[in-house]
């Protein structure tokens, strides 16, 4: 099983990582990868400086090209896991500043995460028993 991490900028979409209904991503990757992979979700809020929190956790189920309720994507991404919304917050967890420089600011979408330098341990730890 992989990992995948993704970045939800609340002010770039227009709402909360909190208001999801369900575990989700929204992408314009290739997805074909992802069915039975986990990702998790690492929402922005605020501004200017931002709160980071991990938003969600889920393995991916299905995916939807095309969505006609996100018409600014090409695919998005559903599974079975865990909404967290703004209850586990990460801007003070040592590790987290390290991996944000490394991903560079999550500015590059989806990305799968490599365990023997990712925080995938960390992320486990943080979601508790909802981790997978």
């Amino acid at each position: 099983m992989d990992h995948f991490i993704q970045y939800h900028n609340s002010m770039e979409m227009g709402y909360s990582a909190s208001d999801l209904t369900e575990p989700m991503v929204l992408t314009d990757k290739n997805t074909n990868h992802l069915i039975s992979n986990v990702i998790w979700l690492i929402s922005g809020e605020g501004k200017p400086r931002k709160d980071f929190y991990l938003a969600a956790v889920f393995q991916v189920t299905r995916i939807h090209e095309n969505p006609s309720e996100f018409p600014d994507f090409r695919y998005s991404v559903h599974g079975e896991g865990t909404i967290f919304g703004e209850t586990i917050r990460l801007n003070d967890e040592p590790w987290f500043n390290n991996f944000k420089s490394r991903m560079q600011n999550f500015r590059f979408g989806l990305l799968k995460l490599d365990p023997t330098v990712d925080p995938v341990d960390e992320l486990r730890k943080s979601a508790g028993p909802h981790a997978l």
